[in-house]
C-alpha cells in the first residue's frame, strides 16, 4: 500500500484494554507478581516478513503521585460556540475542583494566539481567586478565528519557565485540535514532540467540537505520555472527562532515554519508544527476523528518579487477527512512526477494524468492476485490499479471478480506484434488464460459504462477460453505460441529500445544486433519462430548501431555548453561591457562639441577614445575636458593679483600721502663719468693677 492517508480520522479511540485477541486467547498474564507486563503478537505475511505489535505496561513499586504544574489551554476559535463553549468551561471548572491542593494551574485561551488569562507567569492554586477570574474571562470571550495549533505547541515550553524539583509538568488542552494547516502535516511536528518529551511535559486532550482532529491529538498524546478523552452527548461526559484528566495528571509516567533492542528486531515504530504510563499500555510495532525470546531494556526516569526497566518478551505464533500490521508498518515508515495514533491496545484494535472496513470496501468495488468486465481495475483494487488486510479471503478470491487470462477485458486503460464504474441501473440490452446479484446490495457481490465461492464467482463472470463485451462494441451501448452510471451517481447523491436533510439541510441544498448543474452540462446520456434525472433532482432540491427553512427555524428556536437555559443556569449558579455564603456565615455564627465570642457572632449573623433578609434562618440568627450580645453586656456591667461595691466596702473598712505607725496631726509654727497673713494683706480690699482711673483715685485717697 503506497499511502494509508487519513484513514484514522474515523478511528474512535478508547483506552485501558489489551491487544486484540481471539476467543481462545487471553491478554496480559496475571501471575500475581508485581512488575512490567508485555505481550508480543505477530503476523507472517506471504512475502516472509514477520510483523509484530508489542504491548508494554510498566508497574511501579512506589505509586506516590507528585504535585503537578498544569497548563490548561482552552480553544476559543469560531468552532467552539454554543454548547461546545459551555461544556468546555464546565470541563475546566470540574478539572480545577478535582486537582490536589499541592497542584498549581495556569489558564490560557487559544485561537490565533495563546492569550494568558492570568497576570504574571506564576502558577496558582486551583481554588484561588486568580484561577476563578481566568475562568470568568473565558466565559466573556467571543469565539472567533481559527486555531494555530502549531503555534500553541511552540509556546508551551516557555510557559514552564522555572521548573521546581519534585513537581511534574502537564498540559490539558480542551478543544477540537483543528488548525489552519493541521498538526501532523506541520513539518515541525516531530521537533515539537521532541521538545515536549525532552522537558517531560505530558500533553492530554479533551476533544470537543463539531469536527475533531482525533488523529493528531492521539498521536501527540501518545508521544508525550498523555491521554485523550472524547466528548459525547452523554449527560455525564463532562464529569467523566474531568475525572479522567485529573487521574491522568496524577498518573506516573516513565520517560525513556535509551532502549536496547536485540538483533532479531529489524525495525521498530515509533523509533523513539514513547513514554510509558502505568494506567494504560503503550504500543510499538515493527518487524522481526526471528521469534527468539528476548529482553527489552529501557533506561529512563519516573518522578525524577532514574530507573531501568528490563522487560522479558516472548513472541507468539502468527495470528491472522494482526494481518493489518504490514500496511500499518508501511505507513509508519513515513515519519518514523511519530504520527501513529496508537493510544493503548484499544486504539490498535480500532485501527485494525477501520483498516478491515476499508479493505472490504475496496473488495466490493473490485467485485463490481470485475462483473462489468474491467479486470485490470478489479486486480488493482484486490491488491490494495489485501495490502490493508492480508486476511481478507474475499479479496484473495477476487485477485485470483481478476488474474484469469480467460476473462474478457474492456480494453480500456486502467481505472484508478476513485474513477471505478458504479453499479449499472437500467437495461443493458434493448428489452432486457440487468440481472440482480443476490447475497448483497445491488451491484455488489457477497460470497457465502467456503466451498462454492470460486464456482459462484465464475458463474457470475460468465453471465456478464458477454454483456460487458457488447457494451463496448457500439456507441449506443456506451451511451447506455454512461446513463446507468449517471443514474447511480444521482441515486447516490439523492440518498446522501436525504440523510443530510435530517441534520444539515444546507449541505444537502448545495449538494443538489451542484448535481443539477452537472446534469445541465451533461449531453452524452439518453435524453429521456436526462430529463427524468433533472426532474428528480429539482424535486429533491425543493424538498431540501423547505427542510432548510424548517431547520433554520428550529435552530433559531433551539438557540433561543439554549440562551434561556444558560440564563437560568446563571441564575441558579448565583442562587447556589448566595446559599453557600449564607451557610458559611451561619456556620461561623454557631462556632462563635460556642466559643462565647458574642460580638463577632452578631457580626456574622448580620452579614447573613444582609444577603437574605427574607429568610427566617437569617432573621433568627440576627435577632438571637443581638439578644445574646445585649445579655453579655448586661452580665459584664453587673460584674463590674459587684466588683465596685466590694472595692468601696473594702476602702471603708480599711479606713477604720488604727495606724499607730503614722505620725500625729502636726500644725505649722507661728512664723509661717504671720508670713502668709502678710502676703494676703493686699487682697483685703478688692473692687470687682471699675477701670484703671478709678483704681488710681482710690489708691491716692
Amino acid at each position: 500500500m503506497k499511502s494509508f492517508g487519513r484513514i484514522f480520522l474515523a478511528v474512535v479511540l478508547a483506552w485501558g484494554g489489551t491487544l486484540p485477541v481471539r476467543a481462545d486467547q487471553t491478554g496480559f498474564s496475571d501471575t500475581g507478581e508485581s512488575g512490567p507486563s508485555t505481550r508480543l503478537a505477530t503476523f507472517d505475511s506471504s512475502t516472509g516478513q514477520t510483523s509484530f505489535a508489542l504491548s508494554l505496561m510498566p508497574q511501579f513499586e512506589n505509586d506516590e503521585a507528585l504535585p503537578s504544574d498544569v497548563l490548561v489551554l482552552v480553544d476559543t476559535s469560531a468552532s467552539q460556540t454554543g454548547l461546545y463553549q459551555a461544556d468546555s468551561i464546565h470541563v475546566v471548572n470540574e478539572l480545577l475542583a478535582r486537582l490536589n491542593r499541592d497542584d498549581r494551574v495556569r489558564v490560557a485561551a487559544v485561537d490565533l494566539d495563546v492569550i494568558p488569562l492570568m497576570e504574571g507567569a506564576a502558577f496558582v492554586a486551583p481554588d484561588s481567586a486568580e484561577a476563578q477570574s481566568a475562568v470568568a474571562q473565558l466565559q466573556q470571550r467571543v469565539p472567533l478565528g481559527s486555531t494555530d495549533v502549531s503555534g500553541m505547541l511552540r509556546q508551551i515550553p516557555a510557559s514552564f519557565t522555572a521548573r521546581e524539583p519534585g513537581r511534574n509538568l502537564s498540559v490539558i488542552y480542551v478543544g477540537d485540535g483543528v488548525g489552519r494547516a493541521g498538526m501532523i502535516q506541520d513539518g515541525n511536528f516531530a521537533g515539537l514532540v521532541d521538545t515536549l518529551a525532552s522537558q517531560q511535559i505530558t500533553f492530554s486532550c479533551y476533544a470537543i467540537g463539531p469536527e475533531r482532529d482525533v488523529e493528531s491529538m492521539a498521536a501527540l498524546a501518545n508521544m508525550t505520555g498523555g491521554n485523550l478523552f472524547l466528548d459525547s452527548d452523554d449527560a455525564n461526559t463532562v464529569t467523566q472527562g474531568a475525572d479522567y484528566l485529573a487521574n491522568t495528571v496524577h498518573g506516573q509516567v516513565f520517560w525513556p532515554a535509551t532502549a536496547k533492542l536485540p538483533g532479531n528486531v529489524v525495525e521498530i515504530f515509533p523509533k523513539q519508544v514513547p513514554p510509558l504510563r502505568s494506567d494504560r499500555d503503550t504500543i510499538v510495532i515493527g518487524t522481526l527476523a526471528s521469534r527468539e525470546a528476548w529482553q527489552l531494556e529501557i533506561s529512563g526516569e519516573v518522578n525524577g528518579q532514574a530507573m531501568t526497566l528490563k522487560l522479558p518478551v516472548t513472541a507468539e505464533s502468527s495470528n491472522e487477527d494482526f494481518s493489518f500490521l504490514p500496511a500499518l508498518i508501511e505507513t509508519a515508515r513515513n515519519g518514523a512512526g511519530m504520527s501513529l495514533p496508537l493510544l493503548g491496545s484499544d486504539g490498535l484494535r480500532e485501527t485494525a477494524r477501520v483498516m478491515a472496513a476499508g479493505s472490504r470496501t475496496l473488495t466490493r468495488l473490485g467485485t463490481q468492476a470485475l462483473v462489468m468486465g474491467n479486470a485490470s481495475a478489479a486486480r488493482t483494487l484486490a491488491e490494495q485490499a489485501l495490502q490493508q488486510d492480508g486476511g481478507n479471503t474475499d479479496a484473495d478470491l477476487l485477485l485470483k479471478a481478476a488474474q484469469d487470462d480467460s476473462f474478457p477485458s474492456l480494453n480500456q486503460e486502467e481505472v484508478a480506484p476513485g474513477n471505478l464504474p458504479l453499479p449499472q441501473e437500467g437495461p443493458v440490452v434493448q428489452g432486457q434488464e440487468q440481472p440482480q446479484v443476490t447475497g448483497g446490495a445491488q451491484g455488489s457481490l457477497q460470497l457465502i460459504g467456503p466451498v462454492d465461492q470460486q464456482d459462484e464467482l465464475n458463474r457470475l463472470i460468465q453471465e456478464n462477460a458477454g454483456r460487458s463485451s457488447e457494451l463496448t462494441q457500439t456507441e449506443e451501448a456506451m451511451t447506455r453505460v454512461r446513463t446507468g452510471r449517471m443514474r447511480a451517481v444521482v441515486q447516490y447523491e439523492l440518498t446522501r441529500a436525504t440523510e443530510e436533510n435530517r441534520d444539515d439541510p444546507a449541505s444537502a441544498v448545495e449538494r443538489l445544486k451542484s448535481l443539477l448543474e452537472v446534469l445541465n452540462q451533461t449531453s452524452d446520456i439518453e435524453a429521456s433519462a436526462l430529463s427524468e434525472l433533472q426532474n428528480r433532482v429539482e424535486s429533491a432540491l425543493d424538498i431540501s430548501r423547505r427542510r432548510k427553512l424548517e431547520f433554520d427555524s428550529q435552530l433559531a428556536a433551539s438557540q433561543k431555548s439554549e440562551a434561556a437555559a444558560l440564563e437560568q443556569l446563571a441564575r441558579l449558579h448565583a442562587l447556589e453561591t448566595r446559599e453557600e455564603q449564607i451557610s458559611r456565615h451561619i456556620n461561623r455564627f454557631n462556632e462563635l457562639l460556642y466559643e462565647g465570642n458574642f460580638n463577632a457572632a452578631e457580626d456574622s449573623a448580620y452579614s447573613a441577614y444582609q444577603l437574605a433578609p427574607e429568610l427566617p434562618e437569617t432573621n433568627s440568627a440576627y435577632v438571637s445575636g443581638q439578644i445574646l450580645k445585649a445579655y453579655q453586656q448586661q452580665v459584664e456591667l453587673r460584674r463590674m458593679r459587684e466588683k465596685g461595691v466590694l472595692a468601696m466596702l473594702y476602702e471603708a473598712e480599711y479606713s477604720l483600721v488604727p495606724r499607730s505607725a503614722d505620725p500625729p496631726l502636726v500644725f505649722p509654727d507661728a512664723e509661717f502663719w504671720h508670713e502668709i497673713k502678710a502676703k494676703r494683706a493686699k487682697y483685703n480690699s478688692v473692687r470687682l468693677s471699675g477701670n484703671a482711673i478709678d483704681e488710681e483715685i482710690l489708691r491716692v485717697l
